[in-house]
């Protein structure tokens, strides 16, 4: 899922597959299997967390994302920079988590082993 874009509290499908025909699900299952599990693959190997964010002081929303150790908002128009923070410690990535995002993080969770 994904953050909506127009009002932040609300979530969206990412994807959409079409499992009308019993045929494709055991195909859905595999590949989703293979994308979380093989070693290689992106999600198994970054942390990747993207959402909206709402300044509540002037009401503009961003654009942001954690990638591995790097925190990035940019604006939503204009895709202008508005700051970039480069994160050093498990402590720091669970906070912008938590913060940021919203989302449940602990500390001691390895979250750190994404750090470059």
């Amino acid at each position: 899922e994904m953050q909506d874009r127009e009002d932040p509290t609300k979530w969206r499908c990412l994807y959409l597959w079409k499992s009308q025909r019993w045929e494709t699900l055991p195909d859905l299952e595999q590949c989703n299997w293979y994308s979380c599990t093989f070693p290689r693959a992106r999600f198994t190997n970054q942390l990747f967390v993207s959402g909206f964010s709402i300044d509540k002081v002037t009401g503009t929303t961003s654009r942001i994302h954690l990638l591995n150790g790097e925190l990035v908002k940019r604006t939503l128009e204009t895709r202008e920079l508005v700051s970039k923070t480069i994160l050093s410690s498990d402590e720091e990535i669970c906070e912008v988590i938590r913060s940021e995002f919203e989302l449940p993080a602990e500390v001691g969770s390895g979250l750190g082993k994404y750090i470059a």
